[in-house]
């Protein structure tokens, strides 16, 4: 049996931090409507917490976790989705170096 590959996926490692996103084309049915299966990421390497999350798991549907606090989200394309992700990344950075020079 073959194994499914992703249609997008990267593993990225900046300031102690593993940011990875998978996603995967699917058909598109009632526990994925999009056509997508996604699961894109970003945890702080030495704790394993989880600091920022987009999925859509099935019953939930498309989700974003954001540091610890879980909400809807609303996907639009691939591209919206992974712009928000690199969004909350990077306002996760910015927010640490901001506090490295205070």
């Amino acid at each position: 049996m073959s194994q499914r590959q992703p249609l997008r996926s990267f593993k990225i490692y900046r300031k102690g931090y593993i940011v990875e996103a998978k996603i995967y084309k699917v058909p598109a049915n009632k526990k994925t409507p999009s056509g997508y299966r996604f699961r894109c990421f970003m945890v702080d390497a030495a704790s394993g917490e989880e600091i920022v999350g987009y999925d859509n798991h099935w019953p939930k549907g498309p989700h974003r976790h954001f540091r610890g606090r879980e909400e809807p989200y609303q996907f639009k394309t691939l591209e919206a989705l992974l712009g928000d992700f690199q969004h909350d990344c990077d306002r996760v950075l910015s927010e640490e170096t901001n506090n490295e020079s205070s």
